[in-house]
């Protein structure tokens, strides 16, 4: 909760598992399966916060997942406006939180999402971006039920980069030159605030693009929330005017194609220590 106070968490001894891959070899794997390169911005982060090998393998795969969703509503709904670059930025980070609070990679915990928005914010990451700006990201809610969509009425089938204030971050002996990081932050009239946001999709205000990564985050192991969708398609049909199961039947079979590849990014994810 914004606002909240903020106890550190308990220090995490430092282990290095010997055999196993680093954070780096996450962050540069080009094999398969085919991952796309973290935005610079969000590499930067990670180098600082010295990130463990397990999070950044989560990452790029939900950055990936997220960078499909919003290929797909770029070209299928080109009159909904969402920040693609905020998006991006958004799953490359959702979990940063979690650099502070290491067992939560592995075991149930939500303190990471106010952690996460701190950190973003002691590094010079805008309020906004960070998770703590709710009125920045405000976004007219839908007409209630204006879509029709209910959990039970679809049921599931067979430019610029902005002013962050800080100079370049130093770069963690640990980490070392990373190669092939591309990708710029742009700015956004309204970006939504994913650190803080991302497991609260249900909320007031919530924009689309805080709906993309929570899909992201979701279906990247081919987790299914009927609530989740429902809200997306809502926005879908309200921004193109088609019926409601119309959108519902595209989304479900975008969600399906991508959840076919959950096996393979679980097997890369596991691959990677816990700890450093």
């Amino acid at each position: 909760m914004v606002g909240a106070a903020f106890s550190p968490p308990p220090p995490i001894p430092t282990v290095y598992t010997e055999g196993m891959p680093s954070a780096t070899h996450a962050l540069t794997y080009d094999g398969d399966p085919p991952l796309r390169p973290l935005p610079e911005r969000a590499v930067e982060l990670l180098r600082v916060l010295a990130a463990p090998p397990r999070l950044v393998a989560h990452l790029r795969l939900v950055h990936d997942v997220a960078y499909e969703l919003a290929d797909w509503m770029e070209q299928r709904y080109p009159e909904l406006s969402f920040d693609r670059a905020a998006v991006l930025f958004g799953a490359a980070t959702h979990d940063i939180g979690k650099t502070a609070y290491v067992g939560e990679l592995s075991g149930p915990g939500s303190a990471h999402e106010e952690a996460g928005r701190r950190l973003l914010l002691e590094h010079g990451v805008a309020p906004e971006w960070a998770g703590g700006a709710g009125e920045s990201r405000a976004v007219p809610a839908p007409a209630a039920s204006a879509a029709g969509v209910t959990a039970g009425a679809c049921p599931r089938r067979a430019g610029r980069r902005p002013s962050m204030g800080v100079p370049p971050l130093e770069r963690s002996r640990e980490w070392g030159s990373v190669p092939g990081a591309a990708g710029a932050v742009r700015d956004s009239p309204a970006p939504p605030g994913f650190a803080g946001t991302h497991a609260a999709w249900a909320e007031p205000g919530v924009g689309v693009g805080d709906l993309l990564v929570s899909l992201a985050d979701k279906v990247w192991k081919n987790k299914r929330v009927a609530e989740l969708e429902n809200l997306v398609v809502e926005r879908l049909a309200e921004a193109s005017g088609r019926p409601a199961w119309e959108e519902f039947l595209a989304l479900d079979d975008l969600l399906g194609a991508l959840g076919a590849d959950a096996d393979r990014r679980l097997a890369f994810q596991a691959a990677y220590p816990v700890l450093p």
